[in-house]
């Protein structure tokens, strides 16, 4: 027999005390392989020629081929006679397809057909032990089928068991590294790495130190391989301020290093075809190795080559980035909003250029941000001597309108600003990673001090928010009476005079959420037109509270516009998205646009929602535009109102006839 190599693992604390691991990381760095250990078994035995194999466990073969157009296969090595149960599931945890049925010990092979390209979960369960590996199907085989194919050799690919064991080389005297991983007071910890050459059986101790909450500024982030992230806060963005470097994603599933031009399969590179630059320049990825060939699942929170509790940015999320640093003027060169390139880039690497205000004009005024841009250059099929040292080119998550590109930022030694670009997915570029929220930061708006939530004569509540000085409704009034009891009536119909309420869509359902349409009759109880400000026409609005004048909503609109967290481009007349609920709206990409992206809404706590309107011969449908009524009339039958729309960025204001119906929002007194 030949000889063997046992390791086991043990966690302790900083007191010593042993810490229950949940599972080990182990990487041969002679070798090149690494493999994981859970809680089931933390003992690994190695001989020359591979890792022993438990006698019971059985081992499921990776799909071949992967990525695959519709049709793959997959093997599965039983040591004992027993029921198998196979299923796919989606990343979101729906099952696609499934089969069970018992089988004898021995290798046995299945053909999956799946209908939708996108990643799936292949789960194969038998006994007590399950296992699962990823798929990423690119194709429509026309029906989502699992077929038992027969007995016979095991599936060409990477194994994996339940106990993560591997056939991979291992002789004595290669450097191994070791990373623990458990569970401390409720929250997931990682042992410090232990790098050694092993050249007999041994306990190795993996050190976990006390939980931290994690400052971004101070804190590292680690990734699969362990390497080591600073971070860096720039407004309300916690960002990596180093390029990733990682050629495993956060699962464990490897990131090819090759130079190979393509769509649809994942690839990273080394910048300037040089492996010594990656410590500081990290590497080159194309976008699918970006995405993890995630296409499918939108463009925002996608984690893709990120580690665990950070994200790939959108282009909203640059754009966050790049409207805070150009209203801070100690980040501005010569004053200029635009110069912030500057403040983005490192001190060292940047090839020299003697334009005022430019990335490469004295590298000692750069990073005035901390963001640190080195710049790694780009692959494009070919390595240009004017790309690595002169350009910093980095991909969001965001797909371009034009096909196969999607949406990047950069920035040049020889300009001042961060640019935008459409970018082919075939390249290879950088990546930055954003800080996963914990807690939504874009729903902005505070209650009003005095008056946190008001009631109709109905007895609906209605929350408030307050927005410089007036304290508004944040939703849509729903009465069904005056603050005197008088009915409100419903009707299909339309009128200049009599007073009318209306369903969003026709459909009494929507109220709860979008409160009623109003023609302007009933928004004025009897009152004439004001221009005031305040408007003094309490009209349909509770007691203590009155529907504002066209002035008013210009005073809100002002105030919005000056705050720089409100504005979208940094400019002050985008505020619809500050000011639009962050659901409802039908999706846009017109960029600074309610739909575009609505996660980014609502800046101000306003909450409009797009209730639509009644325009007399019927209905428009929810989700594509919120209108509001004013006091103040602007003649041949018609009243001033505002309007959002879900594909335009400004916050919009016009006449419009009497009889329509529209939203109210109410003004305190």
């Amino acid at each position: 027999m030949m000889a063997q190599t046992t390791l086991t693992f043990v966690g302790k604390d900083a007191n010593g005390q042993q810490v229950p691991l949940d599972s080990v990381r182990i990487t041969n760095l002679t070798r090149g392989w690494t493999e994981v250990l859970d809680a089931s078994d933390l003992t690994l035995t190695m001989t020359n020629s591979g890792v022993e194999q438990h006698d019971l466990q059985p081992v499921l073969s990776q799909n071949v081929p992967n990525p695959f157009n519709g049709v793959t296969e997959f093997s599965v090595q039983l040591k004992k006679s027993g029921r198998v149960n196979i299923a796919v599931f989606t990343l979101t945890g729906e099952k696609v397809t499934n089969l069970s049925r018992n089988l004898d010990a021995g290798c046995h092979t299945f053909r999956i057909q799946l209908s939708k390209s996108q990643i799936y979960l292949l789960n194969v369960q038998t006994g007590k032990e399950n296992s699962s590996i990823k798929m990423v199907n690119t194709g429509n085989a026309g029906v989502d089928r699992i077929h038992y194919v027969g007995n016979g050799d095991l599936k060409t690919g990477t194994l994996k068991s339940w106990r993560g064991s591997t056939d991979e080389l291992f002789v004595p005297g290669d450097t191994l590294s070791f990373v623990g991983f458990s569970t401390i007071a409720s929250a997931p910890s990682t042992s410090l790495t232990v790098t050694k050459p092993i050249l007999s059986s041994q306990t190795i101790e993996l050190q976990f130190t006390a939980a931290e909450t994690f400052a971004c500024g101070t804190s590292l982030v680690f990734d699969y391989d362990g390497n080591a992230y600073n971070t860096v806060q720039i407004g309300a963005q916690c960002w990596l301020k180093e390029n990733v470097r990682a050629t495993h994603y956060a699962d464990g599933t490897s990131i090819p290093v090759a130079t190979t031009s393509s769509t649809t399969n994942a690839y990273c590179c080394y910048p300037n075809n040089d492996a010594s630059t990656v410590p500081t320049y990290g590497l080159l990825y194309n976008w699918p190795a970006v995405m993890q060939m995630d296409f499918n699942s939108g463009e925002s929170d996608i984690q893709g080559v990120c580690p665990d509790g950070w994200h790939v940015p959108c282009e909203q999320e640059w754009y966050t980035l790049l409207y805070y640093m150009m209203g801070q003027s100690a980040l501005q060169c010569d004053n200029q909003p635009d110069n912030i390139g500057k403040a983005l880039a490192s001190t060292t690497g940047w090839q020299s250029c003697g334009g005022n205000c430019t990335v490469g004009n004295d590298l000692s005024a750069n990073n005035a941000s901390g963001f640190s841009a080195m710049p790694a250059g780009v692959y494009e099929g070919y390595y240009d001597d004017e790309s690595f040292g002169y350009e910093a080119f980095f991909w969001s998550s965001s797909q371009s309108l034009y096909n196969n590109m999607a949406e990047i930022e950069y920035l040049m030694y020889d300009r001042a600003s961060l640019s935008h670009w459409d970018y082919g997915c075939q390249n290879f570029l950088s990546v930055r990673c954003l800080r996963n929220e914990t807690d939504s930061v874009h729903s902005g708006g505070q209650p009003c001090p005095q008056h946190p939530t008001v009631t109709d004569y109905d007895g609906n509540v209605y929350n408030t928010v307050q927005i410089g000085t007036q304290c508004w409704m944040k939703e849509n009034l729903k009465t069904t009476h005056y603050a005197d009891g008088t009915y409100i009536p419903t009707t299909d119909t339309f009128s200049n005079s009599i007073a009318y309420r209306y369903f969003p869509e026709g459909d009494s359902s929507n109220v709860s959420t979008y409160g009623c349409l109003y023609n302007w009759a009933a928004v004025m109880n009897g009152n004439s037109s004001s221009t005031a400000v305040p408007s003094n026409v309490q009209g349909i609005c509770p007691t203590g509270w009155h529907v504002p004048s066209a002035a008013e909503w210009i005073v809100m609109q002002d105030y919005v516009g000056l705050q720089n967290d409100c504005q979208c481009g940094h400019r002050s007349d985008l505020i619809a998205k500050a000011l639009s609920s962050t659901t409802g709206w039908e999706s846009s990409t017109i960029y600074c646009s309610p739909g575009y992206l609505p996660m980014y809404n609502n800046a101000t706590g306003f909450s409009a929602l797009p209730a639509g309107y009644y325009y007399g011969g019927g209905y428009s449908i929810l989700g594509s535009e919120a209108w509001f009524w004013s006091t103040t009339d602007a003649g041949e039958n018609c009243a001033a109102h505002r309007n959002i729309q879900h594909d335009f960025a400004n916050f919009q204001e016009a006449g419009i006839s009497n009889y329509v119906g529209l939203s109210v929002r109410c003004l305190k007194d």
